[in-house]
């Protein structure tokens, strides 16, 4: 039961890494494509090297383009939401099928 829980802990904690990690994507193109296009490019290389601090890189970059970033709290409290109402939403699905937890989290973050 105990291995389960933790189970599922991770898979949320996965989960709202890769929600962080898309809405600072989105921010860091954003600030791009106003400041400076010819590098929009060079985003996916940017975002790779800094796979799991991709805010921090967002406020590099916002500073480095003298843009004030939105708020980090903000984004990370809307990630957070996003996946506990994902959550609540599996819930029945995952007690009825509670044998096979699909492997499809790991599969889409490749």
């Amino acid at each position: 039961e105990k291995a389960d829980s933790d189970g599922h802990g991770e898979a949320e904690e996965r989960e709202l890494s890769m929600r962080v990690a898309a809405e600072a994507n989105a921010l860091i193109r954003e600030v791009y494509q106003r400041q400076n296009p010819a590098k929009l490019g060079e985003v996916n290389a940017l975002l790779a090297k800094y796979a799991g601090a991709e805010l921090a890189l967002y406020e590099r970059v916002c500073e480095k383009y003298g843009e004030e970033p939105q708020d980090i709290e903000a984004i990370l409290q809307k990630a957070a939401a996003e996946v506990a109402m994902q959550r609540g939403s599996m819930a029945g699905a995952e007690d009825a099928e509670s044998e096979k937890a699909p492997p499809t989290l790991a599969a889409r973050a490749k």
